[in-house]
C-alpha cells in the first residue's frame, strides 16, 4: 500500500477534513438541541440512566455494557445532569462520523469525495433526528474498522479493525452477528490463501502479534469487567424486542391507531388481542404462523422506502444541492477522470477482501430488521456502505463521461 503519510499534502489534507466538517457541523446543527424533547421517550432514556450508574455505582448496561460506558464519559463531563449528557452525546456523535466517514471517503477516493461524503452525512435527516445514540455510535465504530483496514502499520491492521468490531457488538447486541461473519469470512480467505502457499505475513508475522495482544487483551479486559459489574439485565431482551416490535407493526398494519394512540406503551394489550396463548417466538412461529409471515411481509414493503430515505432523504435539501453542484463542477475545473481508482488499485488484494467482507457483516442489520422492524434508524450504521457504493458509481459515471469528452 502507497505510504499515504508521505503524500506531500496528507498534511494539508487532514486539518482541511477536520476544520471544513466541522464548520458545516456548526452551521447546519449549532441548534440541534433544541429539536429534542427531554425525557426522549425512547430508549435512550434508559442509556442515560445507564451512564449514570457507570459513574455512581461502577455497573455496565447488560444489552449495551460499552455504550453505558460511553455515556457514563459524557455524564461526568455534564456535571452529571442527564439533559446536559444527552445534548453533548447528540452533538459529539454527530461530528463523529461526519468525520470518520469524511476520513474514509479521503482514504477511498479523495480530498473532495471524502468532504462530500463527511457533510452528506451531517445532513442525513433520521440521521439527525434519531434520539437514540447506539445507532449512530455502531456507525462510527463499524467505520473506525474499515480505516483500520488501510492503516499505514500493515501489522496492526486486521487486529484493530476486529477490536473495532468488537465493540460495536458491546454497543448494540445485534451486532454479534456482523462481527462473527467478518471473522469467519476474513477467516477462511486467510486459511485458503495460507494453504495456497500464498502470502499472509502481515497477518500472522512476528510483527504482529503485539498489536493480536493488545487488542486481544483490551477485549478480555472489557468482557470481564462488563460481565462481572452488569446492570439491567435482561435475558429474554430478543423476545422482548420481537413483541415490541410485533405489535407496533400490528396497530400499523391494521389501522388500529384509534384504538391504541400509543402502541409501545401497550404492548401488553396488544399483544393479549394479537397474539393470546403466546409466551416466546417459537410458540408465535407454531400458533400463528400467518401472522408472522403478515409481520414479515410489512417489513419488506417498508424496506426499499427507509433504506432509501436514510442516506437521500436531506435535512437542508439545498444545501446539499449547492454542495453536488460544487462537487460535479470541480470535475470541469480539475479534470483528473482516471483517478477514481487510483487509491483503490494501491489496496492489496488482501485489504480488498476485508474491506468487501466488513460490507457484507454489515448488511446483516437488513434481515434483522425485516423480522423485527424497519426504521430508517436502524440502518444508520449502513450509511457509510450506502455512501461509498454511491460514490463509487458517480466517479465511474464521471470517469467515462471524462474519456467521452
Amino acid at each position: 500500500m502507497k505510504n499515504w503519510i508521505q503524500d506531500r499534502l496528507f498534511f494539508f489534507k487532514l486539518p482541511s477534513i477536520f476544520l471544513i466538517i466541522t464548520l458545516f457541523w456548526l452551521i447546519l446543527h449549532l441548534n440541534l438541541n433544541q429539536r429534542f424533547q427531554f425525557p426522549t421517550g425512547s430508549d435512550q432514556d434508559t442509556y442515560l440512566e445507564a451512564g449514570k450508574e457507570v459513574v455512581e455505582h461502577g455497573r455496565f448496561i447488560w444489552r449495551a455494557p460499552f455504550y453505558g460506558a460511553w455515556m457514563g464519559l459524557f455524564y461526568f463531563v455534564s456535571g452529571k445532569t442527564l439533559q446536559i449528557c444527552f445534548n453533548i452525546e447528540k452533538y459529539f456523535s454527530v461530528l463523529l462520523l461526519g468525520l470518520l466517514v469524511a476520513f474514509l471517503g479521503f482514504r477511498l477516493f479523495d480530498l473532495r469525495t471524502g468532504l462530500l461524503m463527511g457533510i452528506w452525512i451531517l445532513n442525513c435527516k433520521y440521521f439527525i433526528i434519531e434520539a437514540n445514540g447506539t445507532h449512530a455510535f455502531v456507525g462510527s465504530l463499524f467505520t473506525m474498522s474499515m480505516i483500520s483496514l488501510m492503516l499505514e502499520n500493515q501489522y496492526a491492521r486486521l487486529p484493530l479493525a476486529l477490536l473495532s468490531l468488537f465493540m460495536a457488538a458491546q454497543v448494540r447486541i445485534d451486532m454479534w452477528i456482523p462481527f462473527l461473519t467478518f471473522v469467519i469470512i476474513t477467516g477462511f480467505f486467510l486459511l485458503k490463501r495460507r494453504i495456497a502457499g500464498r502470502a499472509v505475513n502481515w497477518a500472522f508475522a512476528t510483527q504482529s502479534r503485539p498489536h493480536w495482544l493488545i487488542c486481544f487483551t483490551i477485549g478480555v479486559v472489557v468482557s470481564v469487567l462488563f460481565t462481572l459489574r452488569p446492570w439491567s439485565i435482561e435475558p429474554q431482551i430478543r423476545s422482548e424486542a420481537f413483541f415490541n416490535n410485533f405489535a407496533v407493526n400490528y396497530v400499523e398494519r391494521k389501522n388500529l391507531l384509534d384504538r391504541y394512540p400509543r402502541p409501545w406503551a401497550e404492548v401488553p394489550q396488544i399483544l393479549k388481542e394479537a397474539l393470546p396463548g403466546t409466551s416466546d417466538t417459537i410458540s408465535v412461529i407454531r400458533m400463528y404462523p400467518g401472522e408472522v409471515e403478515a409481520h414479515f411481509l410489512y417489513n419488506l414493503k417498508l424496506f426499499p422506502r427507509a433504506l432509501i430515505a436514510n442516506f437521500l432523504a436531506f435535512d437542508n435539501s439545498l444545501l446539499m444541492l449547492l454542495v453536488f453542484i460544487f462537487y460535479f463542477g470541480s470535475y470541469i475545473v480539475w479534470k483528473r477522470p482516471d483517478d477514481y481508482l487510483e487509491k483503490w488499485k494501491d489496496i492489496s488484494i488482501e485489504v480488498r477482501l476485508q474491506i468487501a467482507a466488513s460490507f457484507i457483516a454489515i448488511c446483516w442489520i437488513i434481515p434483522m430488521t425485516l423480522a423485527f422492524r424497519v426504521a430508517s434508524r436502524y440502518y444508520i450504521p449502513l450509511l457509510p456502505l450506502q455512501l461509498v457504493v454511491t460514490l463509487l458509481m458517480t466517479r465511474v459515471l464521471v470517469n467515462r463521461l471524462g474519456h467521452q469528452n
